[in-house]
């Protein structure tokens, strides 16, 4: 079953109608602005930042069959992204579509469990690999509606359309031993993964610095945005018992259910503008949250986190003609 397929029909209806609207802005402000005289500008930015990721979930065991439910806990990693902007000649509107991708460095965990139990000591071990990552894909409409913060300079408000993925790996093995109940071992492989579409507002600003770092091409931008998305949310867990009485493969648990996710982001960074060029070098700190978009529950249910990534990045653009 598809992912429309399984969207309600006021999501639907919503996304259907943003699209239109997105298009039909488009639409009328080209055609505004074919008349005017000189040639459009193309710019393009491409950006690294070093994430903090401070996804996570709490760490519980279902101790029954072996198989943890295991933690998504923050870790560092790594996020790229580039934009494409158009701003036709005359106009003081812009559009952009942009791309990010980030990585976070996969964890390897061990742990052990020991508990009594009406049978005698029950010990299991755990081994696991944990992976998380996330693509989002934004088109942009933004218009210039003034000056900047030091009284020169450029101010966008504006919005669009975001697509989002988030995943969340954790692939393991795993053994279990008690006095009076046969040994287990074996691997299991829990999936998590959302996938979302909705609406974002933005606005940013860009000023050059006061005074003689002003005139020398250096300027502060600071920017924030906030978007509801819509989608789907799954998680599944696959065990396959290698070792024991009896060996099997089966799923302890898979479930997936429609989401509303709330976002946040927020940008400020220094700029410079590279003397008879049409390169700008920046440096600054991102900060990005999808709220309670992930199910980081077990066997026993869902139970929505949190993906938040904040870091440094660098950033170059440049005017293509």
């Amino acid at each position: 079953m598809s992912y429309w397929e399984n969207s309600g029909p006021d999501r639907r209806l919503f996304c259907s109608v943003s699209t239109i609207a997105l298009l039909a802005f488009l639409g009328g402000t080209d055609g505004a602005s074919a008349g005017e005289p000189g040639q459009g500008i193309w710019s393009l930015a491409l950006q690294g930042q070093y994430d903090f990721d401070d996804t996570g979930a709490s760490r519980s065991f279902t101790s029954s069959a072996g198989i943890p439910d295991t933690s998504i806990h923050p870790r560092n990693g790594l996020d790229a992204g580039g934009k494409l902007t158009y701003q036709p000649a005359g106009s003081p509107y812009s559009y952009a579509i942009g791309l990010r991708y980030g990585r976070a460095r996969n964890v390897t965990r061990d742990f052990a469990d020991i508990h009594p139990t009406a049978h005698g000591t029950f010990n299991q071990a755990v081994g696991t690999e944990q992976h998380l990552s996330h693509t989002t894909l934004d088109f942009e409409i933004g218009r210039d509606v003034g000056i900047g913060l030091f009284g020169t300079g450029t101010t966008t408000v504006g919005g669009g359309l975001r697509f989002a993925r988030f995943d969340a790996a954790t692939r393991g093995s795993f053994s279990t031993s008690s006095k009076y109940t046969p040994a287990q071992a074996g691997e299991f492989d829990l999936s998590r993964r959302t996938d979302l579409f909705g609406p974002r507002l933005f606005a940013r600003t860009t000023s050059p610095l006061p005074g003689d770092l002003g005139a020398r091409g250096i300027s502060l931008g600071v920017g924030a945005g906030a978007g509801l998305l819509f989608g789907r949310q799954s998680a599944r867990n696959e065990v396959h018992i290698s070792a024991g009485s009896p060996p099997a493969q089966f799923a302890e648990f898979s479930r997936a259910r429609q989401v509303t996710v709330p976002t946040i982001d927020a940008t400020a960074q220094l700029n410079w503008a590279v003397p008879r060029s049409p390169l700008t070098v920046s440096a600054g700190y991102r900060y990005d949250a999808a709220y309670q978009v992930l199910d980081g529950g077990a066997a026993s249910g869902s139970h929505n986190i949190d993906s938040i990534q904040h870091g440094p990045f660098l950033s170059l653009a440049w005017k293509l003609n």
